[in-house]
């Protein structure tokens, strides 16, 4: 009588794959170079660009305010922010372009009577817009705000 080896579905590992952006940061060079006619669509480009350049989640993004940001001995711009994810302090170097975007919308009406650095909107609603930009740049990733995040590594 033989013995069978059966191979337990507990060793058995399983790896998702991320989606994200080109990792030439090609497609957000199009999104950035693009100029939209509709102000919610560059707002969502900006907000979007933002969370790629910090590796952001939406969640923290949407709460940030200026009392977030600090700077460093070298003049060097953080975020200083406990992330809800993970509900530690974490500390994010804001990279080129991003200062741009944060200065854009400084003096915003919306984000000084909310107290928020961007215009974030829903999530639900930022994903819509995004689709929409992402056929307007004839880009064929599908864009949301959960692949911002992992698309760090392209800034």
């Amino acid at each position: 009588m033989g013995v069978e080896k059966r191979r337990s579905t507990l060793s058995v590992l399983f790896y998702i794959k991320r989606q994200t952006l080109l990792k030439n940061g090609e497609a957000l060079d199009r999104l950035m170079d693009k100029d939209f006619d509709i102000k919610q669509l560059e707002q969502v480009r900006d907000v979007f660009a933002f969370c790629c350049l910090t590796g952001m989640a939406f969640a923290d993004v949407q709460q940030l305010s200026k009392e977030h940001l600090v700077r460093d001995n070298e003049d060097n711009l953080w975020i200083r922010n406990a992330c809800q994810k993970i509900k530690q302090m974490c500390n994010i170097p804001v990279i080129s372009p991003a200062p741009k975007l944060i200065d854009k919308y400084s003096n915003q009406p919306d984000c000084v009577a909310k107290n928020v650095l961007l215009p974030v909107l829903s999530n639900q609603k930022m994903n819509a817009y995004l689709k929409e930009i992402a056929d307007i740049c004839g880009i064929q990733k599908r864009l949301t705000t959960h692949v911002a995040r992992y698309s760090k590594s392209i800034s």
